[in-house]
């Protein structure tokens, strides 16, 4: 099960990507609107559309990056197992339930809103964006439903939280929960600089909402005479929106580290940087409510943030396309009319029109079988 869990953040990243790939290729052809020249802009030129977009191609990237580092920490920790340690097995449940919850459910979101950007084609079976929705939500139910995921996730804080106050050494990728100080990173808006100080804040609320809810539970387990699972019941929805953000937290970290290790040439590197930046960056401000509530960044500083977030749009509108064409999907993987690589949008939509039952005839057969004579029995009483 745990093994299958690594295996499906893999595959909700590769469903992602297919999706993103047919709505920017689709939006890169798609044209809109004609300005004060009398031209029509393309769609992926609007603003609106590449946030629709963007985000959805930076999670595609995100989630490939935790799939595969997540597959490495498998890996280590199963070997680990097989010389007699099996102290990071929690850690290991932990990493794995609350990315496979995570990836399902975002990548299931992102999906969805690809389609929308399409328009009515999107909504089309020609378009292949219903048949990859439909097989990649599944991934929200299969090997833990994400729910079910996030409570043993947000259970597993709060004990890794209570060790860390007691001053016991935790693994690798929760030792962070020993940290209490606010973020020290100062806010430059230089790309490394700026992914210094996302990270910090991640951390930070993630402390934050671990030492919030371990509270909430103490004092139920205190005032309402309850026993623990009785006051487990009661936080349940704050121990998943605690899930949520380590698992959100931990996509950020592996794919900041996932591209610093990587052997990309500096052009591409940077490239690749500025996808961290926004994929940080637009997280924090899509739940800029939690982060002010728990004080890991003001007011100033999430303002700052939205408008370099808006700026980013600006770096990657330049590579968008060639963004997906590096996921390299062929078209017969695709199966889309809107994402065709020669981009022949409106060419292969005809075609399919052509071949459905529906089209072999100028008028259907049906009309003749059963409304013609309906309509004249309806005259013939007139």
């Amino acid at each position: 099960m745990t093994f299958l869990r690594t295996i499906l953040v893999t595959a909700s990243a590769s469903s992602l990507a297919k999706a993103a790939t047919i709505a920017t290729r689709y939006s890169a052809v798609r044209r809109q609107t004609a300005n004060r020249d009398g031209i029509e802009p393309q769609i992926l030129d609007y603003q609106t559309q590449q946030m629709k977009l963007f985000p959805a191609i930076c999670t595609a990237y995100a989630l490939h990056f935790s799939g595969a580092a997540l597959q490495s920490a498998y890996n280590d920790i199963l070997a680990s197992v097989g010389n007699g340690d099996m102290s990071r097995l929690s850690e290991l449940h932990c990493l794995t339930s609350g990315l496979k919850a995570y990836s399902a459910d975002i990548s299931s979101h992102h999906i969805e809103v690809c389609r929308r950007s399409c328009g009515g084609h999107g909504y089309s079976h020609a378009s292949g964006i219903p048949d990859i929705y439909q097989q990649n939500v599944i991934n929200c139910t299969v090997e833990g439903e994400s729910t079910v995921l996030y409570l043993q996730v947000g259970r597993s804080l709060v004990k890794f939280l209570k060790k860390a106050d007691s001053g016991e050494k935790l693994p690798p990728a929760l030792a962070f929960l020993s940290e209490s100080s606010p973020p020290t990173a100062k806010l430059t808006l230089r790309t490394e600089s700026t992914l210094d100080f996302c990270v910090s804040v991640f951390k930070y609320n993630i402390v934050q909402l671990s030492r919030a809810v371990t509270h909430q539970i103490a004092q139920s387990l205190s005032t309402n005479s309850v026993n623990l699972e009785a006051a487990l019941a009661l936080h349940s929805l704050e121990l998943v929106k605690t899930a949520q953000a380590f698992a959100q937290y931990l996509t950020v970290v592996m794919f900041v580290d996932g591209v610093k290790g990587s052997k990309l040439n500096p052009k591409e590197k940077l490239c690749m940087l500025h996808m961290c930046e926004f994929y940080a960056i637009h997280n924090i401000v899509e739940e800029s409510g939690q982060f002010l509530k728990n004080e890991a960044l003001n007011a100033e500083q999430l303002s700052q943030l939205c408008q370099h977030r808006t700026f980013l749009l600006t770096k990657l509108r330049l590579n968008a396309v060639t963004l997906v064409d590096a996921f390299d999907y062929p078209d017969r993987l695709l199966n889309s009319c809107l994402g065709r690589y020669d981009g022949n949008v409106y060419e292969a939509l005809y075609e399919y029109a052509k071949d459905s039952t529906l089209n072999q005839h100028q008028v259907h057969p049906s009309y003749h079988k059963y409304i013609k004579p309906m309509q004249q029995a309806i005259r013939a009483k007139l």
